[in-house]
Order: structure tokens, then C-alpha cells, then sequence
């Protein structure tokens, strides 16, 4: 894979969600928690912060933060799995289910990167 897509967040880029209401950013690591890695999710329309992941992903093992076609956020990490946080009835709401117990199909960018771990 030559380029990735736009739905993809990296470490001073992120990602739009398809629908375009919400952004996806990457908390990097800092001096208290040097290893662990997690994300923000804003508003689009007024870079308000709606929801701050309370799981955390170790910055040593791959790890992806991503969209999905629906506005879900997945984060697949090469240490503790793949996990996906849909909104809830609230905007600041989150829910996260685990890819392995859920029949939710994964984004065709973990298919193709990591279609061992996700084969729908």
C-alpha cells in the first residue's frame, strides 16, 4: 500500500470521519505514561472535544487509529487486538466492543494490513 487513506490518523494528522462531524486524533505518549498511546474525538464544526478514550495502546506494538465507513473509530493494536467505539444516544457517549466477540466487519484497510487478524 502505497499511500494510505484519509481515514487513517497519524501522529500530527488527523483523520475526518466519512460523514464529516467528527475528528480523530492521536494522544501521543509524554514523560508520565511514555508508552501508551490514545486518541481524541472532536467536533468538526467547532473543534469542541467530545470524547477522550479512557483505553490505552502501547506505542511499541503496531497500532492503527482509523474511521469506517459508518463513523466508527477502530484502533487495531499488535499487543491487545482490534477494538471499535461507536457512538452511543449521547455525541460525548462512546461505546467500545471488541472486534474478536463482535460480527461487526472491519475496515478494508485492516483486511488488507492485517487480513490474518480480521477475516470479515
Amino acid at each position: 500500500m502505497d499511500e494510505l487513506p484519509p481515514t487513517i490518523a497519524l501522529e500530527n494528522q488527523p483523520a475526518t470521519s466519512p460523514s464529516g462531524q467528527y475528528v480523530l486524533a492521536i494522544i501521543m505518549p509524554d514523560e508520565e505514561k511514555p508508552y501508551e498511546l490514545g486518541f481524541t474525538l472532536s467536533r468538526a464544526s467547532d473543534d469542541s472535544l467530545i470524547y477522550t478514550s479512557d483505553k490505552l495502546f502501547d506505542n511499541r506494538s503496531v497500532t492503527y487509529f482509523l474511521w469506517d465507513r459508518d463513523d466508527r473509530v477502530w484502533v487495531y493494536s499488535g499487543d491487545i487486538g482490534t477494538y471499535f467505539w461507536q457512538k452511543a444516544d449521547l455525541e460525548t457517549q462512546w461505546q467500545v466492543s471488541t472486534y474478536a466477540t463482535s460480527d461487526v466487519a472491519a475496515p478494508e484497510f485492516l483486511k488488507t494490513v492485517r487480513g490474518k487478524y480480521h477475516p470479515r
